[in-house]
């Protein structure tokens, strides 16, 4: 296990993960242990959002600044500057990294560079954040205050289309080829089609705003304030599982065959199994020093999970951990 610095300095801490290994010594999700844990120790800074592609993390903070992460080495590679408010969501492909800010603006970065290579404006008002942005190939979306989402095409720097149809902010975006997820404080999930531009299901059972989404071919994952994750399949509108547990409002959502993981305000990340709709992991990060945690918040929150092939991220407060079940013999 490693762990390095950021800002004013870093250290290690202490990683739980509330699962022991199955009786037959299997590997599988009960494994995850926590191998890596990067801390901003710098008063008020915050962790706010985080990605992962192969051995690449992202993470956005409250300085304005994008990390960019090597899972092998345990070292930062690139901090990406440029925006001038809170960094609150960021996505990755390949080479690109996209990040939304309090700022207005969707930017566009080049990780081999360290260069922002676009820099999109979804809004022109102080007061509209871009709450969440997604990637696929050349097509960014965006989700903001304005309740409004936006996609755009990266070559070119345009919006091709504006989805209208949320009463509320838009909090959370996903993307899958012609496909848009997005949730929205108003409590909806909306899936769109990029080519007509038309809504094509709105799925409506939570009760309180929809603050994030996934989507992984026929099925959208949606997390709410009212504690509960839900699973729709896009085809028939319907909800097919919802998975309770988290005892405050589910933060993050993230999908990946039949594993959804999910952070929440409650302090903890949770891996479901959607088959058996189970709780098969619950990851926890011991409660730093009140001087480290940011201003926003006086508790870990987890506020943004991801996940790809073996590896699970989180983000705590002022950390980021990644958690791992390969590195098991």
């Amino acid at each position: 296990m490693s762990a390095f610095e950021m800002g004013g300095g870093g250290g290690k801490s202490n990683c739980r993960a509330e699962s022991l290994r199955p009786p037959d010594g299997t590997l599988d999700w009960r494994d995850l242990r926590c191998t890596d844990t990067y801390t901003d120790t710098t008063a008020g800074t915050h962790v706010r959002s985080v990605a992962i592609a192969g051995d690449v993390v992202v993470s956005g903070y409250s300085d304005n600044t994008v990390k960019v992460w090597q899972i092998s080495t345990g070292s930062c590679i690139k901090t990406l500057t440029g925006h001038t408010r809170d960094v609150v969501s960021v996505a990755i492909a390949g080479d690109v990294v996209v990040s939304g800010s309090r700022d207005g603006t969707v930017k566009v970065w080049q990780i081999s560079t360290g260069s922002c290579i676009k820099t999109l404006t979804h809004t022109h008002k102080d007061w509209d954040w871009v709450r969440s942005v997604a990637i696929d190939g050349d097509l960014v979306v965006s989700g903001s205050d304005d309740r409004k989402v936006k996609v755009w095409q990266i070559s070119t720097g345009s919006c091709i289309k504006t989805l209208k149809g949320h009463r509320l902010s838009v909090y959370s975006v996903a993307i899958a080829g012609d496909v848009v997820v997005s949730g929205s404080a108003d409590g909806d999930v909306k899936v769109w089609q990029i080519s007509t531009g038309s809504c094509i299901k709105t799925l409506t059972e939570h009760y309180c705003g929809v603050n994030c989404v996934a989507i992984d071919g026929d099925v959208v994952v949606s997390g709410s304030g009212d504690r509960t994750v839900k699973v729709w399949q896009i085809s028939t509108g319907s909800c097919i599982k919802t998975l309770t547990g988290h005892t405050d409002m589910v933060y993050s959502v993230a999908i990946a065959g039949d594993v959804i993981v999910s952070g929440s305000r409650d302090e903890t990340a949770k891996v479901w199994q959607i088959s058996t709709g189970s709780c098969i992991k619950t990851l926890t990060g011991a409660r730093g020093l009140a001087y480290y945690l940011s201003f926003f918040s006086k508790r870990n929150y987890v506020y943004s999970v991801a996940i790809a092939g073996d590896v699970v991220v989180s983000s705590y407060a002022n950390t980021v951990k990644v958690w791992s079940k390969s590195h098991l013999v």
